[in-house]
């Protein structure tokens, strides 16, 4: 918010609004001024009409669908719940095919109530749920911790880092079990 505020302040003049002020102590550039705000509960409506902010997806990101909260471009519920009982069963299928290969001594996949819980002996306990409000697949991993995953263009997406649910299973069971592992997605968009 301050670099947008900035940038503001260098193309507008805030004479007019009131509790603004240019604070001269402060180090100034030919790229940016520097701005202390009076906080007052009854100007900020004002000040914020005033600079007419504007966001977009594209300010903030070259890859606007990662970013896109735009609630027309949501599938239905009805879709999510499809979608996402379909890839929850088949990612546990999925585990329960590669287990039974690995030599791996003591694990179990469990799927019920939209929860799946797959334990590896030491490694620990990875546990996959639907998030029906959030139109969303959470992970907790024992080794990338948790991650919130949404659907975009027909895979599980992670918006932070843009790597699906099926790649970051494959890698981290790859790795640990010391042979190459693809999860596949179950459908197609």
């Amino acid at each position: 918010m301050s670099f947008i505020l900035r940038n503001h302040v260098c193309s507008k003049s805030f004479r007019a609004i009131p509790k603004w002020h240019l604070n001269k102590n402060l180090p100034r550039n030919s790229h940016s001024c520097y701005v202390s705000l009076i906080f007052n509960t009854r100007n900020i409506p004002y000040v914020i009409r005033q600079l007419n902010l504007k966001f977009s997806s594209r300010e903030f990101s070259e890859s606007s669908k990662l970013f896109d909260n735009n609630p027309a471009n949501l599938i239905s519920l009805v879709e999510y719940g499809e979608i996402a009982e379909e890839c929850l069963q088949s990612i546990g299928e999925q585990f329960e095919n590669i287990l039974e290969k690995a030599e791996i001594k003591d694990w179990d996949v469990n799927y019920s109530n939209d929860v799946l819980k797959i334990s590896l002996d030491e490694t620990g306990e990875y546990v996959l749920n639907k998030q029906t409000p959030n139109r969303q697949i959470w992970l907790s991993s024992p080794i990338s911790g948790p991650k919130r995953y949404d659907y975009i263009d027909g895979e599980w997406i992670y918006k932070h880092d843009g790597i699906s649910l099926h790649q970051l299973l494959s890698t981290e069971i790859s790795d640990l079990l010391k042979v190459k592992v693809t999860f596949r997605i179950p459908r197609d968009g």
